[in-house]
C-alpha cells in the first residue's frame, strides 16, 4: 500500500514540476513581449534596478560556467537577498540569465557553449 502511494505521488509530482515549467516559461515569453513592447512605446525600467541587474549580471559574467545561489551573488555585492532575487527574476525574464533548477543560476553563455553557439546579446 505504501509503495502505490509513493509511485502514485511520485508521478503527481513529476507532473505539477512539468506544469510548473511550462508555466515558468510562459512567464519567461510573456516578460520578453512586455519587454520588446516597452522598448517600441520608449518604457525604460527604474534606473535603481538596473544598476542592481547589472551587478549581478556581471557576476554571472564573470564565472559563465559556475552556478550561483542569490545568497552567493548578494554577498560580494553588499546586496540584500530579496533584492538579488528580484533582480535575478528579472534576468532570467529577459532571457539573459539561466535558471538551472531550485535557486540556482547561471550565465546564457553556459548553456552557448555547450549547444556550440555563441550567444548574441539582444
Amino acid at each position: 500500500m505504501d509503495r502505490e502511494r509513493i509511485i502514485s505521488l511520485s508521478l503527481k509530482i513529476a507532473e505539477v514540476r512539468a506544469e510548473v515549467g511550462r508555466l515558468s516559461q510562459l512567464s519567461k515569453d510573456l516578460r520578453a513581449l512586455e519587454s520588446q513592447l516597452d522598448e517600441l512605446l520608449g518604457i525604460q525600467a527604474e534606473p535603481e534596478n538596473d544598476t542592481l541587474n547589472e551587478r549581478v549580471f556581471d557576476v554571472l559574467e564573470a564565472s559563465p560556467d559556475r552556478e550561483f545561489s542569490a545568497e552567493e551573488i548578494a554577498s560580494p555585492l553588499n546586496a540584500r537577498i530579496p533584492s538579488v532575487r528580484a533582480a535575478l527574476s528579472r534576468l532570467v525574464g529577459s532571457s539573459r540569465v539561466n535558471k538551472n533548477g531550485r535557486g540556482k543560476y547561471q550565465s546564457v553563455r553556459a548553456a552557448s557553449k555547450a549547444e556550440g553557439g555563441i550567444a548574441l546579446a539582444s
